[in-house]
């Protein structure tokens, strides 16, 4: 028995290939459910092509069974393709609700990221507020104090209870552009490491403070973002 599988390494492979990677770009590529079905209906394509491929060189049909050759290339391609993003995608999951049931953290990788960006505002004086009775938030808030301190703000506790989730910043009191730019430094660096900051809406860039004294920055640990 000649099979003519061989020769549609190809042009049609790389037709195939072609099409696997633009068809997983539209359809379902960010949802794990679709992913799924998508990686067993290839699967189950493959092997509908396989079986009537080999059927039809068997009977000498060979001018037909080379588009089912053609389908396995295709069908091959396209489970080892969403085979591996939906591993991907369950990792990722997994990973997520770890994050969410085991309450945020800061690791030393990250807080390597973090304190080289808070530096130049060494000084800044920060008034915490926190529930003491939430284990979750006053856990991190010691670690997001130590990472504070390393970068030389000045941290202090000046009040207990808050229903709010995530974490809220905002300035009080004479506050100058420095510490303003120090408010949007610190939310915006939170947030690149996945840890749900907000700020007030009406202060924004450039920056603009009062130029007073006795300014300080109020920061809220409220419960985490689930």
């Amino acid at each position: 028995m000649s099979l003519s599988f061989p020769k549609l390494l190809g042009l049609d492979s790389w037709w195939a290939a072609t099409v696997i990677t633009y068809l997983m770009r539209c359809f379902g590529w960010e949802s794990s459910r679709a992913v799924a079905k998508i990686h067993f209906v290839f699967e189950t394509l493959e092997s509908l092509a396989l079986a009537l491929a080999i059927v039809l060189e068997l009977t000498n049909r060979r001018a037909v069974s080379n588009f089912f050759w053609a389908l396995l290339v295709v069908a091959d391609i396209g489970r080892w393709v969403y085979g591996w993003r939906e591993k991907n995608l369950t990792e990722l999951e997994i990973d997520e609700l770890k994050h969410k049931f085991t309450g945020r953290s800061i690791s030393a990788e990250q807080a390597s990221r973090i304190v080289p960006k808070l530096l130049p505002y060494s000084g800044i004086r920060v008034v915490a507020v926190l529930n003491p009775v939430d284990k979750e938030a006053s856990g991190f808030a010691k670690q997001l104090f130590e990472v504070l301190r390393q970068a030389g703000w000045i941290v202090s506790i000046g009040g207990k209870g808050s229903s709010i989730l995530g974490i809220f910043v905002d300035l009080r009191g004479g506050f100058s552009s420095l510490e303003t730019a120090a408010l949007f430094t610190l939310s915006a660096t939170l947030n690149a490491e996945g840890l749900h900051t907000e700020n007030p809406e009406g202060v924004s860039p450039p920056y603009g403070g009062l130029e007073g004294k006795g300014g300080y920055m109020l920061l809220t640990i409220g419960r985490n973002v689930i």
